[in-house]
């Protein structure tokens, strides 16, 4: 298992053999909260923190089972890619006509600037 630098030794100098340390790191890490010492969640909409809280979902149940198994044979999944562009991680999803309006858009500005430059 992949943990930030915890001091390994002291582990296993209290948990015995490494099946109880694997367990016992496991158990911290399963049971780890992050603590919100700068109020950040206070910043955030309840839009912001559902989107959050709907990724965080989908990690525990389609990543994390199975990530160690993936770092140990050096693989990644490509049908993850598009499960991420399912849950929208790559950002918001625009139809084709919003970006030819947008190049539209992009072009008279950009010829305005020219033009104002030059």
């Amino acid at each position: 298992m992949y943990v930030c630098n915890i001091s390994v030794h002291i582990f296993f100098d209290q948990a015995g053999p490494p099946v109880k340390y694997y367990q016992m790191v496991k158990k911290i890490v399963n049971q780890f909260n992050s603590q919100d010492f700068y109020q950040l969640d206070d910043l955030l909409s309840d839009e912001q923190k559902l989107i959050r809280a709907s990724i965080r979902d989908f990690v525990n149940k389609d990543i994390k089972p199975y990530i160690e198994d993936w770092a140990e044979r050096n693989y990644f999944p490509l049908e993850m890619v598009k499960k991420f562009g399912a849950i929208g991680a790559f950002g918001p999803h625009h139809s084709r006509e919003f970006w030819r309006w947008w190049n539209r858009l992009y072009l008279l500005w950009s010829n305005y600037a020219g033009n104002r430059t030059g």
